[in-house]
């Protein structure tokens, strides 16, 4: 299948170019979508162990500000659409729910995704 768009990053920002939040929070929601797809499929080798994609990102904002939520919400639903078997958490939890949430996704031997 030929190439859809020339970079993956620069493609998704385009697409969320008229929406009302920030750039840096599109390209931030955008970066974090790249390890998630990536998911145990790629890694570094360091020797004595492997280091595989994790990224940790915050959008900070005053609240209805920025529309952290809304910009997130358009990486979130974009990745789920792929992803069915494994979708991203997409709301604020409780962390007793994220734990529930995570050790229903998380059966398969080595499945750390």
């Amino acid at each position: 299948m030929p190439r859809q768009c020339r970079d993956w990053l620069s493609s998704y920002i385009d697409y969320t170019l008229n929406q009302e939040s920030p750039e840096q929070f599109h390209l931030w929601c955008g970066i974090s979508t790249i390890p998630a797809v990536l998911g145990r499929k790629c890694w570094v080798d360091r020797g004595y162990f492997f280091t595989f994609p994790n990224h940790y990102i915050i959008l900070v904002s005053a609240s209805a500000l920025c529309k952290k939520t809304t910009s997130a919400m358009i990486a979130i639903d974009m990745y789920n659409q792929v992803f069915k078997e494994a979708p991203a958490v997409a709301k604020k939890i409780t962390l007793e729910k994220l734990m529930v949430n995570l050790g229903q996704l998380c059966k398969a031997p080595g499945n750390a995704s």
